[in-house]
């Protein structure tokens, strides 16, 4: 079972991606992406890998092990009411 340490990241990991899907759905209002939108969405995106190499860097080997199954047999469910 995946360490609370590596739940925690994996939810952290997902607030970044929804912002980054938020990003594009502002961009995207319109219709259309324009080339400062596209460039915004570029730098947001390599904020999130930069972020997540720093994370797994910091992280040894069996917390990188975790993240990853988290990542790939995890489901998110939506709590009651949302």
């Amino acid at each position: 079972m995946p360490s609370d340490a590596a739940l925690m990241l994996v939810n952290q990991i997902k607030a970044q991606v929804a912002g980054l899907v938020r990003e594009v759905q502002t961009d995207l209002a319109d219709g259309k992406l324009q080339a400062p939108e596209s460039i915004g969405l570029a730098m947001h995106g390599m904020l999130f890998a930069s972020t997540l190499v720093t994370a797994l860097q910091g992280a040894d080997p069996t917390m990188r092990r975790d993240i990853l199954t988290v990542l790939e047999h995890g489901q998110w469910v939506m709590p009651p009411g949302a």
